[in-house]
């Protein structure tokens, strides 16, 4: 028969084990991923899809062609910088939220970012010009200006759905 342990003797020996499962558990932190995937061809091919998927049924309304005459160059501004804003947004919580406290999102400007803009407004431009929208502006006679806000109109839901694309893995 063995004899009882004191109370203390056996706090002593949980805090022990405590301590050698804590720094155990900070070792396997410390080898978690802490950094984003590397950005490369399979994430733009995602985003040209997802812009393509969300921004087409915009592009073929002529509701949305007329909203974009209506709209000035200011709003068509702010339009643009809102979807910047919500692209970066989706995809720091989504890809560099975790990224290691040392490294911080402001310090450089990732490539997916810059890819999911370009992307964007690039696809929506091509299927305008494919569809033919463009030419529309004859026969309206919309302003010169009518093909880069209707661009920047659409390219707010190819932006989201672009990046919404991108993330989902």
């Amino acid at each position: 028969m063995q004899p009882e342990e004191s109370l203390e003797t056996r706090v002593s020996k949980l805090e022990k084990a405590f301590d050698k499962h804590s720094q155990l558990f900070q070792v396997l932190r410390s080898r978690i991923k802490t950094e984003p995937e590397i950005f490369g061809f399979d994430d733009m091919a995602q985003q040209i899809i997802g812009a393509a998927l969300l921004s087409s049924p915009f592009c073929t309304t002529e509701e949305v062609w007329r909203l974009a005459d209506s709209i000035s160059l200011f709003r068509a501004g702010g339009i643009l910088g809102l979807s910047v804003m919500l692209g970066v947004i989706l995809i720091y919580f989504t890809d560099y939220q975790k990224v290691a406290d040392h490294r911080r999102f402001g310090q450089y400007v990732p490539i997916r970012i810059i890819s999911l803009i370009c992307v964007s407004y690039g696809i929506v431009a091509v299927i305008l010009s494919v569809l033919g929208v463009f030419n529309y502006q004859v026969v309206t006679e919309f302003g010169h200006l009518w093909r880069v806000k209707v661009v920047v109109l659409v390219g707010f839901f190819a932006i989201l759905g672009g990046a919404i694309a991108d993330v989902i893995r």
